[in-house]
């Protein structure tokens, strides 16, 4: 994610507020039931209604630390959809926060990457056709244009983004040494259902 944000023109003194908002980006699910959270099927339209509230859930613990109000853009926004379509807010294209716009296509990425209790990690080529599907709709178009150029990596996730299981939280260089890790899931888990849940 920092090397997309420092693509994307992003100043480095801002990557400690869009490295914090990676890690926290899913706070808010810790406000949603466990019942609803790890549930092993398919959510009803109640139960994603009450999901969907995770983003605000987000802001309310996260506002009142002065320190992480930069980082606010992630957590509250990467649900949101280029088209509008998204959530909390409904925001449409550039109205959606840069940084909220990026992390959405890497979070999507990562989820489709990894295996998870309900499906196993789909290969890196369903990956990218994917991501490249949803530009224009869901996504961002100018970012899945440099997505895949700047990871700059042949498409092993686990070098580009490890796991949530993964505990080293620091950003270094993978054992080739081409291209850069960080954690995004040491705070959440997943939600099941749709692409980014």
């Amino acid at each position: 994610m920092l090397d997309l944000a420092r693509t994307l023109g992003i100043n480095e003194a801002d990557m400690v507020h869009i490295r914090r908002g990676s890690l926290l980006h899913d706070i808010g699910k810790i406000g949603i039931l466990d019942a609803i959270l790890h549930k092993p099927g398919p959510h009803s339209d109640k139960e994603w209604r009450i999901m969907r509230r995770h983003s605000e859930h987000a802001v309310k613990l996260l506002a009142p630390f002065d320190f992480l109000q930069p980082a606010l853009d992630i957590p509250y926004c990467h649900h949101e959809r280029w088209d509008g379509t998204g959530y909390p807010r409904g925001l449409k294209g550039e109205q959606i926060p840069l940084a909220a716009r990026a992390f959405a296509a890497v979070d999507i990425r990562d989820v489709l990457s990894h295996d998870r209790p309900y499906r196993k990690a789909w290969p890196e080529e369903r990956v990218r056709t994917h991501i490249t599907a949803l530009a224009g709709t869901h996504l961002d178009p100018d970012i899945v244009a440099i997505l895949y150029p700047t990871l700059g990596c042949d498409g092993n996730p686990s070098r580009i983004i490890p796991s949530h299981r993964d505990s080293d939280l620091g950003q270094r260089p993978d054992p080739e040494g081409t291209c850069y890790r960080e954690s995004v899931h040491a705070m959440c888990g997943r939600t099941r259902g749709e692409p980014g849940g």
